[in-house]
């Protein structure tokens, strides 16, 4: 027992000291490394070589990690240690968590979200996040039960109980920019991350929550894919206990959190089918999940005045930053003189990624294929063919990897890379071969994949990976 306490107390101590320095580090580059002017003249560059650092040097402890069998670090302090880096850490570099502050408060009122864009509202002027508030212009595009949730977490930060929430029990207090407004957020997002621990604790918890994507992008800066990441972690390790209808709702759940787990849909429904093949189980399950998505959609088309769909209309007509193959066709239609790069590029890419689903589908119903390792393959070759591709998009492809991080080195090492700015950012003003670079870089990443699960098709049964 002796060596197994003295490795438990080492692994403690380790974990203890990385997040510790991970908030820290948070710290740092949000307050301190912005004034040191001798990294460079403008404040926003001197921000973003501070997180371009931090991802990095996160990234190498993180490779030493991959080598270990296993870390013996008790769930319960892991989970308080998480949760405590989640509250603690301020946000950096970004500016999406004004806008999640801002839906839950109009949800807490009473308000429907998707009616009015912020800057309609008589109390925008008033409100402290409103000049960092991302597309004031638009109503907000996030899923009804991510909404919900943005509503609950406003119950977390008392600087808005009575001036925003009406409640006049509370004492007058008016939250100021930065930490104190987004406290409520921060605090919901390490009560989740704590809940999700819990559930990995039978696998490899720790080559995700200390992976340097989950670090910054869920403890740090709290994207809403966390949302729906613990969604996809409940509905796959729920165990034998989430029979069709209970999987069905938790899977029309992530959906309401981010529309991405829709197109997990099809592989669910073979999965069901072939686990109860009675139609009424089968039916049911299915039914329930439409259901359970269309209800709360439906019922906020009508009380928004039909604008639900206003914003994501709108979205996916401009957002067009970062994506990997939708970049790489925008490149060669310039090459060739093409008068609209990118729409050739979003045809280009459909006319690849739609017959590619449709061929996974397939593969579900005529061979037993793990339910996971399809999902895993559906939302990584989603990601390769997204018109737009944030960091933060990488954490469900992480979580539904985890099972195979040590076969698939994109697994881990794609998500690094995603985190240095435009080491994946593969921006339309960047130099051709840097853009060639990444381009390079992430289809040899992808073609490992690729070639990977080919020779190993055998191996990949529903028996050995469920």
């Amino acid at each position: 027992m002796l060596p197994q306490t003295t490795g438990r107390r080492r692994d403690c101590a380790l974990v203890t000291i990385w997040l510790t320095a991970f908030v820290a580090c948070f710290w740092l580059v949000e307050e301190f490394v912005p004034q040191w002017e001798f990294i460079g003249p403008n404040m926003l560059s001197r921000k973003i070589y501070g997180f371009v650092g931090l991802s990095v040097s996160l990234g190498f402890p993180y490779w030493q990690l991959l080598k270990r069998k296993r870390l013996n670090v008790p769930v319960g302090y892991a989970a308080v240690l998480v949760f405590l880096a989640a509250s603690l850490s301020p946000t950096a570099l970004q500016t999406d968590q004004i806008r999640y502050v801002w839906d839950g408060i109009l949800t807490m009122r009473g308000e429907n979200p998707y009616t009015l864009a912020p800057a309609d509202h008589l109390f925008f002027s008033a409100f402290p996040g409103n000049q960092q508030l991302n597309h004031a212009n638009l109503p907000t595009i996030y899923p009804p039960l991510a909404q919900w949730i943005f509503g609950l977490s406003t119950v977390f930060n008392p600087m808005l109980w009575y001036g925003y929430l009406g409640w006049e029990w509370a004492p007058v207090q008016m939250p100021a920019l930065g930490f104190t407004l987004e406290i409520g957020w921060k605090i919901m997002a390490g009560l989740v991350a704590a809940a999700s621990l819990f559930l990995l604790r039978a696998r490899r918890w720790d080559l995700f929550f200390l992976h340097p994507l989950i670090l910054i992008t869920w403890l740090g800066n709290s994207h809403v894919d966390l949302l729906m990441c613990a969604c996809l972690i409940l509905l796959f390790e729920g165990g034998r206990r989430l029979m069709p209808i209970r999987e069905s709702i938790v899977l029309s759940a992530g959906i309401l959190t981010k529309g991405s787990p829709l197109l997990f849909v099809p592989f669910f429904a073979v999965r069901w089918f072939r686990k109860f093949p009675r139609p009424a189980v089968f039916g049911a399950s299915l039914a329930l999940c439409c259901t359970l998505v269309a209800a709360p959609i439906l019922y906020y088309q009508i009380t928004s005045n039909g604008n639900f769909f206003h914003s994501p209309k709108v979205f996916a007509q401009n957002w067009v930053f970062f994506g990997y193959m939708s970049g790489f066709f925008g490149d060669i239609g310039k090459l060739l003189g093409s008068n609209d790069p990118i729409n050739l590029a979003r045809i280009a890419c459909l006319s690849i990624w739609i017959p590619l689903y449709l061929f996974l589908i397939a593969l579900a119903l005529h061979a037993r294929v793990s339910t996971r390792l399809l999902c895993f393959m559906v939302y990584t070759s989603f990601l390769w063919f997204s018109p737009t591709l944030h960091p933060w998009y990488l954490i469900g492809m992480l979580y539904l990897g985890l099972p195979y991080i040590q076969i698939f080195p994109v697994i881990w090492i794609w998500p690094v890379l995603a985190l240095t700015s435009h080491i994946y950012y593969i921006d339309r003003l960047d130099p051709v071969l840097l853009r060639l670079g990444v381009y390079g870089i992430v289809t040899f990443l992808n073609g490992k994949l690729v070639h990977t699960l080919w020779q190993n098709r055998k191996q990949f049964r529903r028996a050995e990976l469920e």
